[in-house]
């Protein structure tokens, strides 16, 4: 998932930050439901995605994996573009990573009665696991696409995507330089 680049294009609140992951973890009713202050990221999140999904270069990295994953091209992409953003932090990120990192940790905490107990649960095993900051590793990328993998409606393994990035790091390492800024 690009759990961190919704958390990076967030605005600097609690809300934002926090509110930005909610779509990927919670059903539409659900999110509709939320005070208004998740609101706005909310549907930040959604034009994220949509822009996202639409755009040339997203879909030119997508081209690049292969055939036998190409299916999930579009959620492996997504992690893989965290993963450069990881790499490129010092570049792109307005503030140190652990610094946002410690900050999403606090939002979480501080906006746990504003939380449907689902979310709060699973925004705690984002923030106890590390799992935004392990991105920028194979081992992190590694146990990230098993969780992926268990997620699907028939469990997938997706650890073989680690030899299409591999194989192409140099190539969808440019295809993000030449997104990312856009988005």
């Amino acid at each position: 998932m690009n759990w961190l680049s919704h958390l990076h294009l967030a605005a600097r609140t609690s809300h934002a930050r926090i509110g930005g992951l909610l779509p990927d973890l919670l059903s539409k009713s659900t999110l509709e439901a939320l005070p208004p202050e998740f609101q706005p990221s909310i549907r930040q999140h959604h034009l994220i995605d949509a822009f996202t999904d639409a755009h040339p270069v997203f879909r030119r990295s997508r081209s690049r994996l292969s055939p036998a994953i190409r299916r999930y091209s579009g959620v492996l992409i997504d992690l893989f573009y965290d993963h450069f953003l990881t790499l490129q932090w010092d570049r792109l990120g307005s503030q140190p990573l652990g610094e946002m990192l410690s900050t999403f940790n606090s939002d979480v905490e501080s906006l746990r009665e504003s939380l449907p107990v689902e979310a709060f649960r699973e925004l705690n095993r984002i923030r106890h696991g590390g799992w935004l900051g392990s991105y920028g590793d194979s081992e992190g990328l590694r146990f990230a696409l098993e969780r992926i993998g268990h997620r699907f409606r028939r469990p997938t393994d997706l650890t073989p995507a680690l030899d299409d990035l591999t194989s192409c790091h140099s190539e969808l390492e440019a295809d993000f330089m030449e997104f990312y800024p856009q988005l």
